[in-house]
């Protein structure tokens, strides 16, 4: 083998051991094998007689890519601002998954949307229409001759009625549905409850979240309670609508007068509309009742029993 030849191998040999000192050596143990029977069947049809080492010629965009392993100093440090923006932009997210699809929201998060929208709007600057139907049947009473009589007076605190305000940062003003001006009177006063609204959670039975076409709507049923003449207020109930106080009714009718009264509430529910834009756009209620009362006529006792429903709407545009 002439000089030049020797010269050549040399200094391909010294490209290749460079290049593969970067492999592991499972890889340089595997290619090696594979040059060694290359070489050998190589020579066998050469004219040299001098067995000559194997060149790897493979391109270097087959080989497989160098690993490096990074010392624990050159592990870049956690950026804590970073960090933070990466949580807010999780809270981001999951709050937008609720809004698109608030079903999975639990009861508190369910109450604390309907609370918000509640009273967000009580003190908002809005057109409001409210809508009642209240329906009392007397089911049974001990006098029957009186049965008529007694049934035009729950007729007379049932019945419909519709009114229009306008609301200004928690002022009404209209009229209501007597016919009398309303002139800038606390909300409260008027729209149930008559406090802010807001119920403990083992005051609700059922709660639900879902979406209507761009609107989401909230929906909770208030616990049974039952009340008696000395305790007359549902707690539950009066907290997200109101009450029916038998002891307050003025029975127009001369000799009757109501002496004891227990009412059953099976579970009021309400119904919270808000809009894309997050404002309450409908609030509807309703309370199904059914009560027994002892009312004293003249010189003897009555008892009576009957069933109903108080359904109310309120519709808000800004």
């Amino acid at each position: 083998m002439n000089k030049q030849v020797k010269a050549l191998i040399c200094v391909i040999l010294a490209v290749w051991i460079f290049l593969m000192g970067f492999e592991i050596g499972s890889y340089k143990e595997k290619k090696t094998a594979s040059a060694v029977a290359n070489t050998q069947a190589s020579n066998e049809g050469s004219a040299f007689t001098t067995t000559a080492p194997y060149v790897y010629s493979e391109p270097l965009s087959t080989l497989p890519p160098m690993t490096t392993t990074t010392e624990p100093s050159d592990v870049p440090e956690i950026d804590e601002s970073e960090q933070s923006t990466t949580k807010e932009q999780k809270e981001k997210d999951t709050t937008k998954a609720q809004s698109d699809d608030p079903s999975s929201l639990s009861k508190e998060q369910i109450i604390a949307k309907m609370s918000d929208a509640v009273n967000t709007a009580k003190a908002s600057t809005a057109s409001v229409t409210k809508n009642e139907k209240v329906t009392i049947n007397l089911t049974d009473l001990s006098v029957q001759s009186l049965m008529s009589t007694v049934q035009r007076v729950m007729d007379a605190l049932a019945g419909e009625e519709t009114e229009t305000y306008t609301l200004t940062n928690g002022l009404l003003t209209g009229t209501d549905a007597d016919g009398n001006a309303v002139e800038n009177a606390p909300v409260n006063d008027y729209m149930p409850p008559k406090a802010a609204f807001g119920i403990a959670p083992e005051g609700v039975a059922e709660a639900s979240a879902t979406k209507e076409g761009d609107n989401t709507v909230y929906r909770l049923k208030t616990v049974e309670e039952n009340t008696t003449k000395d305790s007359p207020i549902p707690q539950y109930s009066s907290a997200v609508y109101s009450y029916l106080d038998l002891m307050s009714i003025d029975i127009p009718v001369p000799g009757i007068s109501i002496t004891e009264a227990n009412m059953h509430y099976p579970g009021t529910e309400v119904t919270v509309t808000v809009g894309s834009d997050g404002r309450l756009t409908k609030l509807d209620f309703n309370m199904p009742m059914d009560g027994t009362g002892v009312a004293k006529i003249a010189f003897a006792n009555g008892t009576a029993s009957f069933e109903g429903s108080d359904v109310e709407s309120w519709t808000f545009t800004y």
